[in-house]
């Protein structure tokens, strides 16, 4: 498993990780599947947040299948997340 902290700022919309373990690849379709663990030490408090994981880019954050925007939704970033990136 591939995991990593984020400590960006609650109101700032680009969050950052840099994993600790494991190797990230290009984040394309060929990395459909890919899991990422995800502690965050500030709760987020931006609306539309992104992930940027080990520099390979933002990319927007779904929770069942819904784009985190704003409202409650977006305080689901908090503790610790699993991602598995879509290939998109």
């Amino acid at each position: 498993n591939r995991y990593g902290t984020c400590s960006t700022a609650a109101d700032t919309a680009a969050k950052t990780v840099s994993v600790t373990s494991g190797t990230v690849p290009t984040l394309d379709s060929s990395a459909a599947g890919l899991k990422v663990t995800v502690k965050f030490t500030n709760a987020n408090t931006a609306g539309t947040p992104t992930l940027n994981v080990n520099s390979k880019g933002a990319k927007n954050i779904y929770h069942k299948g819904a784009q985190i925007t704003t409202g409650t939704n977006k305080s689901l970033l908090a503790g610790v997340c699993d991602f598995i990136y879509d290939g998109t």
